[in-house]
């Protein structure tokens, strides 16, 4: 099983129940990442229905409408990747998880836009398999961290800290590499 694909279908449903519940603004929607033709998973290889003690609906303060997945570089994809990091960061290291529980599932979303936009781009080879690399140990890290705050058998951000801040300094070189 992916932990990509979980962490996209969370953020799928989470999505879907946070419009059926609180309805969404339409004047500015998000625009959803390019989703990939590749996927070697079968649909029925993860869980969809535990998410017990979370309020999907009660998403205050976050407008899903507010913001777009359509960056025009590599380099502000990565800001936004290393900004929610440090929001999810910032939660757990004050004791208080679960107010990084839009941050973490808004980021599986801006992870998917960066992996396009790696994949889209005229770097060499190498450069995009490192750089496609990193993106896959956000997805995997922030996944775990996603399936303790559920309850399963996951990952504190702390036990992760160092894997994300070393994917996050990789793909701000690789966006250097890019501006060049």
């Amino acid at each position: 099983m992916s932990n990509r694909l979980t962490l996209s279908l969370l953020l799928g449903f989470v999505a879907l129940g946070g419009l059926t519940l609180s309805g969404c603004n339409s004047s500015s929607p998000t625009t959803p990442p390019t989703a990939s033709t590749s996927d070697d998973h079968g649909h029925d290889d993860h869980d969809h229905d535990d998410h017990e003690g979370h309020d999907h609906g009660d998403h205050e303060g976050h407008d899903h409408g507010d913001h777009s997945h359509d960056f025009s570089t590599l380099g502000d994809a990565v800001a936004e990747v290393e900004e929610l990091s440090g929001e999810i960061g910032a939660a757990f290291e004050k004791g208080d998880p679960e107010s990084a529980h839009d941050a973490l599932h808004h980021i599986g979303d801006v992870l998917g836009a960066t992996e396009q936009l790696v994949k889209k781009s005229e770097l060499a080879t190498e450069d995009q398999a490192v750089a496609t690399a990193a993106v896959e140990n956000l997805f995997d890290s922030f996944a775990a961290i996603d399936e303790k705050m559920h309850g399963h058998d996951g990952s504190d951000f702390s036990e992760v800290k160092d894997t994300i801040e070393s994917a996050i300094a990789t793909l701000k070189l690789t966006a250097e590499k890019i501006k060049k």
